[in-house]
């Protein structure tokens, strides 16, 4: 597979990729005799597949009015009585998905804090594969003075985080979360996930600490993983780190040694990411 690819489904780009086909596809046979009638028919078949591989995590209500519509009007669209409708009722609904996913698209930045410290939770993309690893976390603290308290652990998962913070209590005011991709690839059930990241952000939670977390880049059909990170961001008040934002440098040239694990170039493309999210909690 190549980079591009794996950034268009894992970033969720082919999400906007597929919309946009199928609505191209209706307002070409919406023409009164329209051109190629072969390429309409190929716009649909893609832009169904980008969308369920994309595993976009719209609310499920949303995705089972938008199928109706869609094969609806795949089997009813040359209906002299109906077809015009349900052409523009399906141009409506995709309309609408893309709006709602929209805004997790666009990055917002935390509040300015007192201190210059950073507490961080996360995975090996975090903490590094070895000692030898350039990471991110010594980029910051060696090019922005950012006293960082790294609390990430290569393999941890959501739960592993659980058990080994109940013995720490002195967490900073702005706490940057990179966790999941462990209970993604080890197959953990949606539920558990939930539930061990609900636990995750409880524990964390503190009057005037800010929470950023990154979004997934999410495997075809795990959606239920960037559903409940959804979810609790916004019961808990957490800033979402767009998953197309991680997807760029993971997918980025010489960045990572397996598609996975970050080189030391791969580290301060991470940083500078990094760096653009959080540094306006550190302008004063």
């Amino acid at each position: 597979m190549s980079e591009f690819t794996r950034y268009l489904f894992a970033s969720g780009d082919a999400f906007f990729v597929g919309a946009l086909f199928l609505i191209t596809a209706v307002i070409w046979l919406m023409r009164p005799k329209p051109a190629f009638p072969l390429i309409p028919g190929l716009l649909v078949c893609l832009g169904v597949i980008f969308i369920a591989f994309s595993s976009t995590p719209l609310p499920v209500a949303f995705y089972v009015i938008a199928a109706a519509v869609t094969f609806l009007w795949i089997f009813s669209r040359k209906s002299p009585k109906y077809g015009r409708y349900l052409s523009m009722l399906l141009i409506v609904t995709w309309l609408a998905g893309l709006v709602i996913e929209l805004p997790y698209a666009i990055m917002r930045h935390p509040q300015p804090v007192a201190q210059r410290r950073l507490t961080t939770i996360g995975d090996s993309i975090t903490a590094g594969i070895s000692d030898n690893d350039d990471t991110w976390v010594k980029i910051l603290r060696r090019e922005h003075s950012l006293e960082i308290l790294d609390l990430s652990v290569a393999g941890e998962t959501v739960s592993s985080a659980n058990k080994r913070l109940q013995s720490t209590t002195q967490l900073d005011d702005l706490i940057l979360i990179e966790l999941g991709a462990n209970d993604m690839f080890g197959g953990h059930s949606g539920s558990r996930f939930e539930d061990d990241l609900r636990t995750l952000l409880t524990r964390l939670q503190a009057p005037s600490r800010q929470l950023v977390m990154f979004e997934l880049p999410l495997l075809p059909m795990f959606f239920h993983y960037g559903y409940t990170q959804r979810k609790l961001a916004k019961e808990f008040d957490v800033l979402l780190v767009p998953k197309r934002k991680l997807m760029s440098v993971l997918s980025g040239p010489s960045a990572t040694s397996d598609s996975i694990h970050l080189t030391n170039a791969g580290q301060k493309q991470l940083a500078d990411l990094i760096w653009s999210v959080l540094s306006p909690a550190y302008e004063r």
